[in-house]
């Protein structure tokens, strides 16, 4: 997994830096003859969420709000580009994901003329939701994490966070956001 992660983190880079070749090499010369210039974050909120449906089954809800200009792209995206929003769950026998993931709203599709094709961004806040079946009644914890690429500034984000199932409840909790730079 962490692999995969790498590989993707790596060639989305490149995809990024050669198709913003020009403004990176003068960000990267202003940085380099200022050093006091502060280092910034991407602004963005990030909500995670576990309700219960029923006994057996709960939804996990990632809410992303986007600050204004900002986007990400939709899992649903039947483009080429790399870095969709996605979401996944460390392999385990306590918890899987039952079903196909949801968003709301749904993004719109529009034509990108960087990439000349057909594109679904997620420009305003929006809801993904995963089905999550329960298999078994024993405490448990597992990881996973929300993976995407911040655009435009082209930044790959990773939300780690733990879901915990304990005395017949669960909760999630974020365990650490790295933006890898």
């Amino acid at each position: 997994m962490k692999n995969l992660f790498v590989l993707l983190t790596f060639a989305t880079l490149l995809a990024c830096s050669t198709e913003n070749e020009d403004s990176v090499s003068e960000e990267t010369t202003e940085v380099a003859q200022n050093e006091d210039t502060p280092t910034t974050t991407n602004s963005y909120s990030l909500d995670l969420e576990i309700s219960k449906v029923n006994e057996e089954e709960y939804d996990l809800n990632v809410t992303i709000d986007p600050e204004e200009g900002s986007y990400v792209v939709s899992p649903f995206s039947q483009d080429t580009i790399l870095g969709k929003f996605e979401i996944s769950i460390d392999d385990n026998a306590n918890l899987i994901a039952d079903g196909n993931l949801s968003e709301s709203p749904n993004s719109v599709e529009e034509f990108d003329e960087a990439l000349e094709e057909n594109v679904r961004f997620a420009k305003e806040k929006t809801t993904y939701t995963q089905r999550l079946k329960l298999q078994t009644q024993d405490d448990f914890s597992v990881k996973g994490s929300v993976w995407f690429v911040y655009e435009p500034q082209c930044t790959p984000e990773e939300i780690n966070f733990m879901i915990t199932y304990k005395g017949r409840e669960m909760s999630i909790e974020e365990l650490k956001t790295l933006a890898l730079r």
